[in-house]
């Protein structure tokens, strides 16, 4: 389970998952202020510029049917992870399930951390998801649609989901809200991603008659805030013998309505003693892209293109 200092991810489905499109960035100045943190002074802790994303109530639905419409933004946020050497890329294994070849970032090669802050600035109450789609070395998660009842379709969970009603400006209670996804969530992220692709891989999907069996509804479960891994006996067998850890993310927001809302997150890596985080001399990061800076002769893992889902 991911410990949010605000709120648990609820399996709570909204809307189809999409990057949408990208909102103006509007909101610096009213975000000023927003977020106040203390950043480490671990050497080997990189803090990257804040990042932030805005929704803008003029914006189309990203998803709508006769039951239901639903808003969605997201961003895509890189890790400051550097390419391997040539050293490191002959030590690495062949295939390791559900894997191509051996992961050269591994779980508990880095940590990461995610402070964010979302501000109505709307009038009215609004009611928000928080969604954090996880990448690796291999992918991207895609939560991607499910069928129900033949012709409904509803949305899969995201990696981590958080649900809450955000308070309008004119209301007596605080227009904004603030949380961290801890070193713990985002570790727990990396193993439910690593087996969701292992069930992706190995499940078969359902027989006609066998509604609610099948790859997608594992994976809403391995991904459910409910569900710690190694405490689950319906997706243990799952959980791969090697973790592939974190390079990144998709970071979104989601409403039942169009509304003016503010994201803006800090995101700190801390490379673990491997020396697979790039130095902060090496590297700028802005708005959540990464650009190396260093020497010619290494550079940054690139975002995955490939995109890993269970649903349409």
């Amino acid at each position: 389970m991911r410990n949010s200092s605000t709120s648990s991810r609820p399996d709570l489905g909204a809307c189809p998952h999409g990057l949408g499109p990208r909102s103006p960035v509007l909101l610096g100045a009213l975000l000023a202020g927003c977020v106040a943190m203390g950043c480490s002074n671990r050497d080997d802790t990189r803090t990257l510029e804040p990042v932030v994303l805005g929704m803008t109530a003029d914006m189309a639905p990203a998803y709508m049917s006769d039951e239901a419409e639903y808003y969605e933004v997201k961003l895509p946020v890189q890790f400051p992870v550097m390419t391997p050497t040539a050293a490191e890329s002959a030590a690495l294994g062949g295939g390791v399930a559900p894997f191509p070849s051996e992961p050269y970032i591994k779980k508990g090669d880095i940590d990461v951390q995610v402070t964010w802050t979302i501000t109505n600035l709307d009038a009215n109450t609004h009611e928000v998801n928080l969604l954090v789609d996880p990448w690796n070395e291999f992918g991207r998660y895609w939560p991607g649609q499910a069928v129900i009842d033949e012709e409904e379709l509803l949305p899969n969970l995201s990696g981590i989901q958080s649900f809450f009603p955000l308070p309008g400006t004119d209301s007596d209670e605080e227009s904004r809200v603030t949380g961290t996804f801890t070193l713990e969530d985002m570790q727990e992220l990396a193993i439910d991603f690593s087996t969701v692709m292992n069930i992706i891989q190995v499940v078969p999907p359902p027989a006609d008659d066998q509604e609610g069996t099948g790859p997608v509804n594992l994976v809403n479960h391995a991904f459910s805030f409910r569900n710690q891994s190694s405490n689950d006996p319906l997706v243990d067998q799952y959980i791969p013998g090697m973790i592939a850890g974190l390079t990144g993310f998709d970071i979104g927001l989601r409403t039942a309505s169009p509304a003016n809302i503010a994201l803006e997150i800090v995101v700190e890596v801390t490379d673990r003693g491997n020396n697979k985080v790039a130095e902060e001399a090496d590297f700028d990061c802005l708005q959540g892209v990464c650009q190396w800076t260093g020497k010619p002769n290494r550079g940054l893992l690139e975002p995955p293109t490939a995109f890993i889902t269970a649903g349409m």
